[in-house]
Protein backbone atom coordinates (compact mmCIF):
# COMPACT_ATOMS: atom_id res chain seq x y z
CA UNK A 1 0.00 0.00 0.00
CA UNK A 2 1.24 3.48 -0.90
CA UNK A 3 -0.05 7.00 -0.30
CA UNK A 4 0.33 8.64 -3.73
CA UNK A 5 -2.01 11.65 -3.65
CA UNK A 6 -4.39 13.63 -1.50
CA UNK A 7 -7.28 11.26 -2.16
CA UNK A 8 -5.19 8.49 -0.62
CA UNK A 9 -4.34 10.76 2.31
CA UNK A 10 -7.98 11.58 2.99
CA UNK A 11 -8.97 7.92 2.79
CA UNK A 12 -6.10 6.87 5.06
CA UNK A 13 -6.80 9.46 7.75
CA UNK A 14 -10.52 8.61 7.66
CA UNK A 15 -9.75 4.95 8.31
CA UNK A 16 -7.30 5.80 11.09
CA UNK A 17 -9.91 8.01 12.77
CA UNK A 18 -12.52 5.25 12.68
CA UNK A 19 -10.24 2.73 14.41
CA UNK A 20 -9.05 5.36 16.91
CA UNK A 21 -12.32 4.94 18.84
CA UNK A 22 -12.81 8.64 19.56
CA UNK A 23 -9.19 9.66 20.16
CA UNK A 24 -5.97 9.80 18.19
CA UNK A 25 -6.14 13.49 17.30
CA UNK A 26 -8.02 15.51 14.74
CA UNK A 27 -8.15 14.57 11.06
CA UNK A 28 -7.33 18.04 9.74
CA UNK A 29 -3.98 18.13 11.52
CA UNK A 30 -3.03 14.68 10.26
CA UNK A 31 -4.05 15.56 6.70
CA UNK A 32 -1.88 18.70 6.74
CA UNK A 33 1.18 16.74 7.91
CA UNK A 34 0.79 14.08 5.24
CA UNK A 35 0.23 16.70 2.55
CA UNK A 36 3.54 18.28 3.50
CA UNK A 37 5.30 14.92 3.49
CA UNK A 38 3.94 14.09 0.03
CA UNK A 39 5.10 17.44 -1.31
CA UNK A 40 8.60 17.11 0.14
CA UNK A 41 9.24 13.36 -0.04
CA UNK A 42 6.90 11.97 -2.70
CA UNK A 43 4.74 8.81 -2.38
CA UNK A 44 4.83 7.10 1.01
CA UNK A 45 4.98 3.31 0.98
CA UNK A 46 3.89 1.18 3.92
CA UNK A 47 6.68 -1.36 4.39
CA UNK A 48 5.88 -4.82 5.81
CA UNK A 49 7.87 -5.41 9.00
CA UNK A 50 9.30 -8.60 7.50
CA UNK A 51 11.13 -6.57 4.82
CA UNK A 52 13.26 -4.66 7.33
CA UNK A 53 16.68 -6.03 8.33
CA UNK A 54 16.79 -7.21 11.95
CA UNK A 55 19.65 -4.87 12.85
CA UNK A 56 17.88 -1.66 11.75
CA UNK A 57 17.10 0.76 14.55
CA UNK A 58 13.40 1.58 14.79
CA UNK A 59 11.59 4.25 16.75
CA UNK A 60 8.07 5.29 17.65
CA UNK A 61 7.37 9.02 17.03
CA UNK A 62 4.37 10.43 18.87
CA UNK A 63 2.69 13.47 20.28
CA UNK A 64 2.33 13.61 24.06
CA UNK A 65 -0.49 15.62 25.55
CA UNK A 66 -4.23 16.08 25.64
CA UNK A 67 -6.79 16.04 22.82
CA UNK A 68 -8.52 19.01 24.46
CA UNK A 69 -8.19 22.49 22.91
CA UNK A 70 -4.74 23.87 23.68
CA UNK A 71 -4.28 27.15 25.59
CA UNK A 72 -2.45 29.99 23.85
CA UNK A 73 1.06 30.55 25.25
CA UNK A 74 1.87 33.94 26.73
CA UNK A 75 5.28 35.50 26.28
CA UNK A 76 6.69 32.62 24.24
CA UNK A 77 7.63 32.50 20.57
CA UNK A 78 7.14 29.42 18.40
CA UNK A 79 10.42 28.56 16.68
CA UNK A 80 10.09 29.61 13.01
CA UNK A 81 10.80 27.03 10.32
CA UNK A 82 10.72 24.15 12.76
CA UNK A 83 9.77 20.77 11.31
CA UNK A 84 6.85 18.93 12.87
CA UNK A 85 7.56 17.94 16.46
CA UNK A 86 7.88 14.21 15.76
CA UNK A 87 10.59 14.91 13.16
CA UNK A 88 12.53 17.06 15.60
CA UNK A 89 12.24 14.38 18.28
CA UNK A 90 13.61 11.68 15.96
CA UNK A 91 16.59 13.85 15.02
CA UNK A 92 17.24 14.73 18.66
CA UNK A 93 17.20 11.04 19.62
CA UNK A 94 19.65 10.20 16.81
CA UNK A 95 21.89 13.05 17.96
CA UNK A 96 21.98 11.97 21.60
CA UNK A 97 22.38 8.23 20.94
CA UNK A 98 24.72 8.58 17.95
CA UNK A 99 22.74 6.18 15.77
CA UNK A 100 20.81 6.18 12.51
CA UNK A 101 17.12 5.36 12.73
CA UNK A 102 16.01 3.39 9.68
CA UNK A 103 12.32 2.75 10.36
CA UNK A 104 9.40 4.24 12.27
CA UNK A 105 6.40 2.53 13.83
CA UNK A 106 3.27 4.57 14.65
CA UNK A 107 2.31 4.40 18.34
CA UNK A 108 -1.40 3.86 17.67
CA UNK A 109 -4.15 4.44 15.13
CA UNK A 110 -5.60 7.94 14.93
CA UNK A 111 -6.26 10.78 12.52
CA UNK A 112 -3.32 12.81 13.78
CA UNK A 113 -1.30 10.27 15.76
CA UNK A 114 -0.73 7.85 12.89
CA UNK A 115 -0.52 10.48 10.18
CA UNK A 116 2.10 12.40 12.14
CA UNK A 117 4.22 9.30 12.66
CA UNK A 118 3.93 8.32 8.99
CA UNK A 119 4.76 11.84 7.80
CA UNK A 120 7.74 12.15 10.13
CA UNK A 121 9.13 8.83 8.92
CA UNK A 122 8.85 9.98 5.31
CA UNK A 123 10.46 13.35 6.08
CA UNK A 124 13.52 11.79 7.77
CA UNK A 125 13.88 9.16 5.03
CA UNK A 126 12.99 6.18 7.23
CA UNK A 127 10.88 3.20 6.26
CA UNK A 128 7.27 3.45 7.47
CA UNK A 129 6.29 0.11 8.95
CA UNK A 130 2.84 -1.21 7.98
CA UNK A 131 1.70 -1.67 11.55
CA UNK A 132 1.43 0.06 14.92
CA UNK A 133 1.77 -0.61 18.62
CA UNK A 134 -1.92 -0.70 19.60
CA UNK A 135 -4.30 -1.54 16.73
CA UNK A 136 -6.49 1.38 17.92
CA UNK A 137 -5.81 4.55 19.94
CA UNK A 138 -4.81 4.25 23.60
CA UNK A 139 -4.46 6.90 26.32
CA UNK A 140 -1.48 5.44 28.22
CA UNK A 141 2.00 4.25 27.27
CA UNK A 142 1.61 1.17 29.44
CA UNK A 143 -1.08 -0.03 27.02
CA UNK A 144 1.24 -0.10 23.99
CA UNK A 145 2.18 -3.61 22.89
CA UNK A 146 5.94 -3.22 23.60
CA UNK A 147 5.12 -2.56 27.26
CA UNK A 148 3.14 -5.81 27.41
CA UNK A 149 6.40 -7.57 26.48
CA UNK A 150 8.50 -5.63 28.97
CA UNK A 151 10.12 -3.32 26.41
CA UNK A 152 10.63 0.12 27.99
CA UNK A 153 9.60 3.37 26.32
CA UNK A 154 12.83 5.08 27.38
CA UNK A 155 15.15 6.58 26.32
CA UNK A 156 12.81 9.30 25.10
CA UNK A 157 13.62 12.49 23.21
CA UNK A 158 11.12 15.28 23.86
CA UNK A 159 10.78 18.60 22.02
CA UNK A 160 8.20 21.37 21.95
CA UNK A 161 7.16 24.28 19.75
CA UNK A 162 9.29 26.79 21.63
CA UNK A 163 12.71 25.17 21.17
CA UNK A 164 12.87 23.29 24.47
CA UNK A 165 14.49 19.84 24.34
CA UNK A 166 14.48 17.27 27.16
CA UNK A 167 16.05 13.81 27.09
CA UNK A 168 14.56 11.16 29.39
CA UNK A 169 17.36 8.66 29.89
CA UNK A 170 15.71 6.20 32.27
CA UNK A 171 12.49 5.72 34.23
CA UNK A 172 11.47 3.39 37.04
CA UNK A 173 8.20 2.31 35.40
CA UNK A 174 6.14 2.87 32.26
CA UNK A 175 3.63 4.77 34.38
CA UNK A 176 6.32 7.17 35.59
CA UNK A 177 7.56 7.67 32.03
CA UNK A 178 3.99 8.58 31.07
CA UNK A 179 3.70 10.94 34.04
CA UNK A 180 6.92 12.74 33.17
CA UNK A 181 5.88 13.00 29.54
CA UNK A 182 2.48 14.42 30.45
CA UNK A 183 4.15 16.91 32.77
CA UNK A 184 6.45 18.09 30.01
CA UNK A 185 3.51 18.39 27.61
CA UNK A 186 1.54 20.39 30.17
CA UNK A 187 4.49 22.72 30.70
CA UNK A 188 4.62 23.14 26.90
CA UNK A 189 1.01 24.39 26.82
CA UNK A 190 -0.61 21.05 26.11
CA UNK A 191 1.56 19.24 23.57
CA UNK A 192 5.09 18.00 22.90
CA UNK A 193 6.71 15.68 20.39
CA UNK A 194 8.46 12.50 21.49
CA UNK A 195 10.49 9.67 20.03
CA UNK A 196 10.73 6.48 22.09
CA UNK A 197 10.62 2.69 22.00
CA UNK A 198 14.08 2.75 20.43
CA UNK A 199 14.61 -0.91 19.50
CA UNK A 200 16.15 -2.88 16.68
CA UNK A 201 13.87 -4.42 14.09
CA UNK A 202 14.16 -7.98 15.37
CA UNK A 203 12.42 -6.94 18.60
CA UNK A 204 10.00 -4.66 16.79
CA UNK A 205 8.77 -7.57 14.68
CA UNK A 206 7.78 -9.49 17.80
CA UNK A 207 5.53 -6.75 19.16
CA UNK A 208 4.12 -4.71 16.24
CA UNK A 209 0.51 -5.33 15.15
CA UNK A 210 1.05 -5.91 11.44
CA UNK A 211 -0.96 -4.61 8.49
CA UNK A 212 -2.93 -1.93 10.31
CA UNK A 213 -1.91 0.99 8.08
CA UNK A 214 -3.03 -0.84 4.95
CA UNK A 215 -6.25 -1.72 6.72
CA UNK A 216 -6.92 1.94 7.52
CA UNK A 217 -6.41 2.91 3.90
CA UNK A 218 -8.75 0.16 2.73
CA UNK A 219 -11.45 1.20 5.22
CA UNK A 220 -11.24 4.85 4.23
CA UNK A 221 -11.47 3.96 0.54
CA UNK A 222 -14.48 1.75 1.16
CA UNK A 223 -16.35 4.53 2.99
CA UNK A 224 -15.65 7.00 0.17
CA UNK A 225 -16.68 4.51 -2.50
CA UNK A 226 -19.96 3.81 -0.71
CA UNK A 227 -20.80 7.51 -0.66
CA UNK A 228 -19.90 7.97 -4.33
CA UNK A 229 -21.98 4.96 -5.36
CA UNK A 230 -24.99 5.90 -3.25
CA UNK A 231 -24.64 2.95 -0.88
CA UNK A 232 -25.06 3.15 2.90
CA UNK A 233 -21.57 3.99 4.26
CA UNK A 234 -22.37 2.70 7.75
CA UNK A 235 -23.33 -0.70 6.35
CA UNK A 236 -20.05 -0.65 4.42
CA UNK A 237 -18.08 0.02 7.61
CA UNK A 238 -19.81 -2.90 9.32
CA UNK A 239 -18.88 -5.13 6.40
CA UNK A 240 -15.21 -4.13 6.04
CA UNK A 241 -14.44 -4.04 9.79
CA UNK A 242 -16.65 -6.93 10.89
CA UNK A 243 -18.25 -4.52 13.37
CA UNK A 244 -21.39 -4.74 15.47
CA UNK A 245 -24.05 -2.01 15.37
CA UNK A 246 -24.50 -1.20 19.06
CA UNK A 247 -26.84 1.78 18.92
CA UNK A 248 -28.42 4.40 16.69
CA UNK A 249 -29.53 7.72 18.06
CA UNK A 250 -28.99 11.38 18.78
CA UNK A 251 -26.31 12.95 20.98
CA UNK A 252 -28.31 14.23 23.95
CA UNK A 253 -25.52 15.40 26.29
CA UNK A 254 -21.78 16.00 26.24
CA UNK A 255 -19.47 16.69 29.18
CA UNK A 256 -15.68 16.79 29.31
CA UNK A 257 -12.72 18.18 31.22
CA UNK A 258 -8.96 18.38 30.74
CA UNK A 259 -7.40 16.63 33.74
CA UNK A 260 -3.94 15.20 34.39
CA UNK A 261 -3.00 15.64 30.75
CA UNK A 262 -5.98 13.60 29.49
CA UNK A 263 -9.43 14.51 28.24
CA UNK A 264 -12.07 12.84 30.45
CA UNK A 265 -15.76 12.90 29.70
CA UNK A 266 -19.05 11.27 28.76
CA UNK A 267 -21.48 11.30 25.86
CA UNK A 268 -25.15 10.41 26.24
CA UNK A 269 -27.34 9.25 23.37
CA UNK A 270 -31.12 8.90 23.00
CA UNK A 271 -32.25 6.13 20.66
CA UNK A 272 -33.93 6.45 17.28
CA UNK A 273 -35.30 3.88 14.83
CA UNK A 274 -35.19 0.37 16.30
CA UNK A 275 -33.42 1.86 19.35
CA UNK A 276 -36.20 4.36 20.15
CA UNK A 277 -36.96 4.60 23.90
CA UNK A 278 -33.49 3.26 24.73
CA UNK A 279 -30.46 5.16 26.06
CA UNK A 280 -26.73 4.73 25.56
CA UNK A 281 -23.78 6.28 27.38
CA UNK A 282 -20.05 6.31 26.66
CA UNK A 283 -17.23 7.24 29.05
CA UNK A 284 -13.89 8.26 27.62
CA UNK A 285 -10.36 9.01 28.72
CA UNK A 286 -9.07 10.47 25.45
CA UNK A 287 -10.62 7.38 23.77
CA UNK A 288 -13.90 5.55 24.41
CA UNK A 289 -13.54 2.82 27.04
CA UNK A 290 -16.88 2.16 28.75
CA UNK A 291 -20.47 2.00 27.56
CA UNK A 292 -23.86 1.42 29.16
CA UNK A 293 -27.06 0.31 27.42
CA UNK A 294 -30.13 1.47 29.38
CA UNK A 295 -27.93 1.86 32.43
CA UNK A 296 -26.32 -1.60 32.28
CA UNK A 297 -22.60 -2.03 31.53
CA UNK A 298 -22.16 -3.00 27.90
CA UNK A 299 -19.15 -3.08 25.53
CA UNK A 300 -15.85 -1.94 27.07
CA UNK A 301 -12.15 -1.65 26.30
CA UNK A 302 -10.09 -3.31 25.06
CA UNK A 303 -12.83 -3.75 22.42
CA UNK A 304 -13.46 -0.55 20.48
CA UNK A 305 -16.39 1.87 20.48
CA UNK A 306 -16.57 3.98 17.32
CA UNK A 307 -19.11 6.77 16.78
CA UNK A 308 -19.89 7.69 13.17
CA UNK A 309 -22.23 10.14 11.45
CA UNK A 310 -25.46 8.34 10.58
CA UNK A 311 -25.66 9.68 7.01
CA UNK A 312 -22.05 9.92 5.87
CA UNK A 313 -20.34 7.28 7.98
CA UNK A 314 -17.70 9.86 8.86
CA UNK A 315 -15.93 8.79 12.07
CA UNK A 316 -16.19 11.29 14.92
CA UNK A 317 -13.60 12.16 17.53
CA UNK A 318 -14.65 12.91 21.08
CA UNK A 319 -13.86 16.59 20.56
CA UNK A 320 -15.77 16.58 17.27
CA UNK A 321 -19.06 15.12 18.49
CA UNK A 322 -21.81 17.73 18.93
CA UNK A 323 -25.09 17.64 20.80
CA UNK A 324 -28.04 16.95 18.52
CA UNK A 325 -25.94 15.03 16.00
CA UNK A 326 -27.45 11.80 14.66
CA UNK A 327 -24.99 8.96 14.93
CA UNK A 328 -24.46 5.22 14.85
CA UNK A 329 -22.29 3.56 17.51
CA UNK A 330 -20.23 0.60 16.37
CA UNK A 331 -18.31 -2.04 18.30
CA UNK A 332 -15.12 -3.60 16.92
CA UNK A 333 -13.27 -6.59 18.31
CA UNK A 334 -9.90 -5.83 19.93
CA UNK A 335 -6.58 -7.22 18.72
CA UNK A 336 -5.86 -10.59 20.29
CA UNK A 337 -2.90 -9.28 22.30
CA UNK A 338 -5.31 -7.32 24.52
CA UNK A 339 -7.39 -10.39 25.27
CA UNK A 340 -4.54 -11.93 27.23
CA UNK A 341 -4.50 -11.62 30.99
CA UNK A 342 -1.81 -8.94 30.74
CA UNK A 343 -3.80 -7.03 28.12
CA UNK A 344 -7.01 -7.03 30.16
CA UNK A 345 -5.10 -5.91 33.27
CA UNK A 346 -3.83 -2.75 31.55
CA UNK A 347 -6.84 -2.09 29.32
CA UNK A 348 -9.96 -3.61 30.87
CA UNK A 349 -12.63 -1.75 32.90
CA UNK A 350 -10.90 -2.28 36.24
CA UNK A 351 -7.81 -0.47 34.97
CA UNK A 352 -10.04 2.59 34.62
CA UNK A 353 -11.46 2.06 38.15
CA UNK A 354 -14.81 0.59 37.11
CA UNK A 355 -16.02 -2.40 39.08
CA UNK A 356 -16.93 -4.28 35.92
CA UNK A 357 -15.49 -7.50 34.51
CA UNK A 358 -14.35 -7.40 30.91
CA UNK A 359 -16.56 -9.45 28.63
CA UNK A 360 -15.59 -9.92 24.97
CA UNK A 361 -17.85 -8.00 22.63
CA UNK A 362 -19.12 -11.16 20.96
CA UNK A 363 -20.29 -12.41 24.36
CA UNK A 364 -21.98 -9.13 25.21
CA UNK A 365 -23.77 -8.39 21.95
CA UNK A 366 -24.30 -11.79 20.40
CA UNK A 367 -25.42 -11.63 16.80
CA UNK A 368 -24.48 -8.63 14.69
CA UNK A 369 -26.72 -5.64 15.14
CA UNK A 370 -28.88 -7.20 17.84
CA UNK A 371 -29.60 -6.14 21.38
CA UNK A 372 -27.94 -8.06 24.18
Amino acid sequence: MTLRNMEDVLDFVRGCTLLATGGGGEQALGIAKLERALEESGPIRFVPASEVDDAVWTVCPLLMGTISPKPEPEGLTIVPGRQMLQVEAIRYLEEVKGIHIGAVVPPELGGEATAGAVASGALVGAAVIDGDYAGRAVPELSQATPCLQGIPMWPVATVDRFGNRVFIDECCTAGMCERIGKGLASASYGISGQAGFLIQADRMKRTVICGTLSRCLEIGRAIRAAREEGRNPVETIVEVTDAWVLFEGRVSAKTWEDREGYTWGEHEFSGTGQYANHAFRIWFKNENHMSWFDGAAYVTSPDSLAVVDKETGEPLTNMGIAEGQEVVILGIRSPEVYRSQEGIEVFGPKHFDFDVEYRPIESVVGKKGGLA
